[in-house]
């Protein structure tokens, strides 16, 4: 994730700030999987989800997932814990750097 701006028609990626870099995540369910053969999705995206970035017990960023389960935020580089729901996931952030992280926030599995 790059700040994008329009130069002469063009559409040109911009770097982050200096020290800054971003998380990209997903928070899904799984809906099968074990024995089961998958004869639908094996997961589930969660549209408009509270998702809490933390560091430490500090909060730092909340937010929430777009329409299609997505979420975003800029931060300086460190470690972090993002959660939401039952789903946690530690994090490090690099300078400069955009990490994609997938949040699994329940599980619907029959045997």
């Amino acid at each position: 994730m790059q700040p994008i701006v329009q130069v002469k028609g063009a559409l040109v990626g911009v770097p982050l700030s200096k020290g800054m870099g971003a998380i990209v995540g997903v928070c899904f369910t799984e809906t099968s999987g074990g024995k089961l053969k998958a004869v639908r999705p094996r997961s589930v995206l969660y549209p408009q989800l509270p998702v809490e970035i933390r560091s430490g017990s500090r909060l730092v960023v909340s937010t929430q997932t777009d329409e299609q389960g997505f979420f975003q935020a800029v931060l300086p580089a460190g470690t972090y814990q993002v959660s939401s729901r039952r789903g946690n996931v530690e994090v490090n952030v690099a300078s400069g750097v955009t990490t994609m992280i997938s949040l699994r926030v329940g599980k619907r599995m029959v045997d």
